[in-house]
This record gives structure tokens, sequence and C-alpha cells, in this order.
């Protein structure tokens, strides 16, 4: 098997970390205050020994993001697989971002939001290639939106839209969640939490042992 298929097969297991799981004019530091007590934001914390964000958006959606450094991150202009340097096989206009190999496609991204070609970092939605494939068939028939977030040197994977979110006092409940990641079959799931300032506790209300802490991201 080719050099940088092999590469990419020997990262899919990342994956499996995924299945555990008014007209009033205010002034800004009113807004700040409203912030502080609200869920919504990026919460960044350690998700089952890896460091991952829950992203729980204005709109009722709640995405999932884990650090991918270790697979696939980009250091200046120079990609790497692994550890290996890839750049060789890198394709990159400010938009369409694609590693390919004698003709086959490991993997293809569009850029959300086009930039110059030597500026790297942003989001991407995963088009097509065997990361994709592979992806898909470790998630059923389960259709999910990922994309791939690079912040300097570090590297995000994310299922956006994962799952609806909804907020009743200190509880948060978590709705159509896909079938290949729910625990038991159920695809709902209630979890108690506290809101302190920039700290986020999410508890299982059946175990107050298990639980998750996060920071609002900066």
């Amino acid at each position: 098997m080719k050099k940088l298929t092999s590469l990419f097969l020997g990262c899919m297991m990342i994956t499996c970390a995924f299945t555990s799981c008014g007209d009033k004019d205010e002034s800004s530091s009113e807004r700040a205050a409203e912030k502080k007590d609200s869920i919504v934001g990026t919460w960044e914390g350690d998700i089952d020994g890896t460091a991952g964000k829950y992203i729980f958006n204005d709109n009722g959606k709640l995405t999932m993001s884990m650090e991918w450094s270790d697979y696939l991150n980009m250091d200046g202009s120079s990609c790497y697989v692994g550890g290996t340097d890839v750049t060789e096989y890198l394709e990159f206009d400010g938009s369409e971002f694609t590693l390919a190999e004698d003709g086959t496609e490991l993997i293809s991204m569009k850029k959300t939001e086009k930039t110059d070609a030597d500026d790297f970092d942003g989001e991407y939605d995963v088009q097509g290639g065997y990361l994709a494939e592979a992806i898909e068939s470790q998630f059923g028939d389960d259709e999910f939106n990922i994309s791939i977030t690079f912040e300097g040197k570090v590297t995000y994977f994310n299922i956006k839209d994962i799952a609806d979110y909804s907020i009743d006092g200190d509880k948060i409940t978590l709705s159509n969640i896909p079938e290949s990641m729910a625990d038991d079959g159920s695809t709902t799931e209630e979890l108690s939490f506290k809101l302190d300032g920039d700290s986020l506790t999410l508890t299982d209300p059946e175990n107050e042992d298990d639980k998750l802490e996060f920071t609002r991201a900066k």
C-alpha cells in the first residue's frame, strides 16, 4: 500500500473517541455579563483523555470537537500526517485543500472562508477521499457533517450539529443523538450542569462521579 494511504489508515482510531459519549441598547459590560450566564459558546476540556471542545451554538445545536494534531497538522506551510511530512502531496489554493498521491485522493476539503494560499488556519468541510470514507464506515448509516479546523500547529476534528440541546433549570437535555453514537440505544440524554462564570461542569445525574469539566474558550 502506498505511503500516504498507510499513514491515513493508521490514524483512524481517533474516531472511536466520539462514541463515549430585544430593542434594548445594552452596554458592553452588560453583554459580557449575559455571556457568562449562558451556556452558549465554546467550551474546552478533557474528554476521555483527549483535549476536546463542546460547542453549544445559539441555534440549539451541539458540535463536538477532538484534538487531532497527532494525526494531521500544519506547521507553517508544511503538512504532517502522523508526524510524517507529506507536504509534497498537498495542493492548496486558499480554498480547496487536497492530499493526493499518484492520482489517488486521500482527503479533499474546502475552507469555509477562502483566504490567501499561505494561510492554512481556519475550518474546512471534509468532502471526500479515503479519510471521509473511513469516517463514514465507522459511523454506519448515520450521516455526519464533518470538518477539520487548523489553529496554528493544533488541529481539531469536528462533528457539527451532532445533537440538539435544551435547558431547563440546571438540566441540559441532548436529543436526536445519532444511533451509532447512542448509549444503550437511547438517542436522548439528560445531564446536570453547573455554570460558574467561565467554568462549566456536566454531570450524570445517576452518577455524580461521572462528570466533564470545561473552561470557556477565550
